[in-house]
């Protein structure tokens, strides 16, 4: 097969995934991250659908049951605590998972379990604390055509195909489509914020979830003897949250969610005093829960193209991280099947990135489908609804409803896994 040079850039899930696949074929990889080391935060995350297959293509699905959170399951309660209904973690390794995955996982292990797959590899090259400053590329007519990359530090170099997997803020998306046109962001009318407490005795190791009125959610999660990790969601437009945002100021950040859920019941005021005082919390992340939608064909543009959440992020619904992982081995995929029937590198590229988004957007399609309102726009607006929700999520719980695709949309096998042979059958 011919030599290719591959720069991708972003170090979270799509990147070392598709290094990982690329170095099977042969190709000569550079994976750039702006951050100065492996950025292994976060939090909980789930493999769903085909991304659990996936796993033992990739040879790695024993580093990850290893460090899965074991999770026994999720359950919904009042805001007294009690457990209104439960539904148990599916022990069984197929595509139909519960609410809780049985591959439910910290995103930073998932991370370095796929970085390290490669991290020593001959062929693939990891620089950290360096980022893309600005890219050109030769007519896509030219067969022997390049991507002309400056890097922030002041060096250039010429690769045969880029790659965007720096995640919903794509600044590789931004250069690709022009810094002038509008970004693909789609709002979902929502937000979230996650961050870190100090575990007490009492903690249930369950997905605890509480839902509030006026569509907002109290939730927790526990892999972790010494912590908790606490969720809070809100659907519906909150210019406080915004200000927050755009002021940059985690002080005001913090307040403006204080004002939403304090006294809102269940553990709002312990999360939120801890998110005040305890220096654990200080991980906090939080935003408007966005989705990325680019047109047909606007995944790709030259010898460039975008992965994972810098294509098609939806935020906050269980699916990315799967949508990542098979969007790597699509990619590659397609890229190796046309290598190895002999096409020209040139050909290579522009045509195995168009095959790519071809093949993929049907999952992404399944992925990204919500209420006509948006993100948690289904989510209770008042008591009565939550009483009724209780009621039908009890039923659903007592005929294990949940494990068919029931609350959480798990539908994703709905896409048929591609298979490729010249990947499957190499090994890095």
């Amino acid at each position: 097969m011919a030599k290719m040079k591959v720069l991708i850039s972003g170090c979270g899930v799509g990147g070392p995934a598709l290094a990982l696949w690329l170095a099977r074929i042969g190709a000569d990889i550079t994976v750039v991250e702006r951050a100065p080391h492996l950025r292994a935060t976060g939090q909980q995350i789930d493999i769903r659908g085909q991304g659990i297959p996936l796993l033992a293509k990739m040879g790695i699905q024993e580093e990850v049951k290893e460090v899965v959170t074991k999770e026994p399951g999720a359950q919904l309660i009042n805001t007294y605590g009690k457990t209104m209904a439960f539904f148990p973690a599916d022990p069984q390794s197929d595509t139909k998972q519960g609410l809780s995955s049985e591959y439910e996982i910290m995103r930073g292990d998932l991370i370095h379990i796929l970085q390290g797959a490669t991290k020593n590899h001959k062929a693939v090259r990891y620089l950290f604390g360096k980022s893309i400053e600005s890219f050109t590329q030769d007519d896509i007519a030219d067969p022997n055509g390049k991507v002309h990359v400056l890097f922030s530090d002041g060096q250039t170099e010429d690769y045969d195909l880029l790659v965007g997997a720096d995640g919903a803020r794509s600044r590789i998306r931004r250069l690709m489509l022009g810094l002038s046109n509008p970004d693909a962001l789609e709002s979902q009318n929502a937000h979230f914020a996650f961050f870190s407490i100090p575990a007490r005795p009492g903690d249930s190791n369950r997905w605890t979830i509480c839902f509030l009125p006026e569509r907002a959610v109290l939730s927790s999660r526990k892999d972790h003897p010494d912590y908790l990790r606490a969720y809070m969601i809100i659907h519906g437009k909150y210019p406080s949250l915004d200000a927050a945002y755009e002021s940059n100021d985690k002080a005001q950040l913090k307040k403006a969610w204080s004002d939403l859920f304090a006294g809102r019941g269940w553990e709002a005021d312990r999360f939120l005093h801890e998110l005040e005082h305890s220096r654990v919390a200080e991980d906090l992340y939080a935003g408007p829960i966005n989705f990325v939608k680019l047109p047909e064909g606007g995944w790709n543009k030259g010898r460039v193209t975008l992965l994972g959440d810098a294509a098609c992020s939806s935020t906050l619904n269980g699916k990315g991280t799967t949508v990542a992982l098979a969007g790597a081995y699509v990619l590659a995929g397609e890229i190796a099947t046309l290598l190895d029937a002999g096409e020209t590198l040139h050909r290579t590229i522009v045509q195995g990135t168009a095959n790519y988004e071809k093949t993929l957007r049907p999952l992404v399609k399944i992925a990204q489908t919500t209420s006509k309102g948006g993100f948690g726009s289904n989510l209770p607006q008042t008591w009565w609804q939550i009483y009724l929700l209780w009621f039908v999520a009890w039923l659903a719980a007592l005929f294990r409803l949940d494990k068919w695709g029931w609350l959480t949309s798990d539908n994703l096998d709905q896409w048929q896994l591609p298979e490729y042979r010249v990947l499957d059958q190499k090994r890095v």
